[in-house]
């Protein structure tokens, strides 16, 4: 079933062909986004967690940094060292930003009392695979508090 919210979007989306080009899938990106940033800011973000956006240095591009954003369950219950989870957004690394899972994660951090990273990677196919996945493992890594 698809939100009644994204229905426009979706319509608008096979209005522009196939993604043949790049200049299509940035059509496509931005469409998607306005309709997701809508989304987002009507859903208030359950209590009981911490939101910190940050910029993580890339291990494998220097001079680039990872924004990320991480989510943390702040309660009288929460067990340290916390447990956390890496969230990829989805999109094939081609589309998504971590916009669009802004909610889930705020969702896992408060119901799994734990701290949920959300990777906000460069997308294909300015940034050809391996680079979105680096991106991930970057964040994870130095995020987490390794080097």
């Amino acid at each position: 079933m698809v939100r009644t919210e994204f229905v426009a979007a979706i319509k608008q989306v096979g209005t522009l062909g196939a993604l043949e080009t790049v200049e299509t899938v940035r059509k496509v990106r931005g469409l998607l986004a306005r309709q997701v940033a809508q989304s987002v800011a009507a859903v208030p973000a359950p209590a009981g967690v911490k939101i910190e956006s940050r910029m993580v240095p890339s291990r494998h591009t220097p001079g680039h940094s990872v924004p990320v954003r991480t989510y943390t369950a702040v309660s009288s219950t929460v067990r340290t060292p916390m447990p956390c989870c890496i969230y990829i957004h989805g999109g094939g690394f081609m589309f998504g930003t971590m916009d669009d899972v802004h909610f889930q994660c705020t969702r896992f951090a408060s119901d799994l009392q734990c701290t949920v990273i959300n990777v906000d990677y460069r997308l294909a196919p300015e940034f050809p695979f391996p680079v979105p996945l680096e991106d991930c493992y970057d964040a994870g890594i130095i995020a987490g508090g390794g080097k």
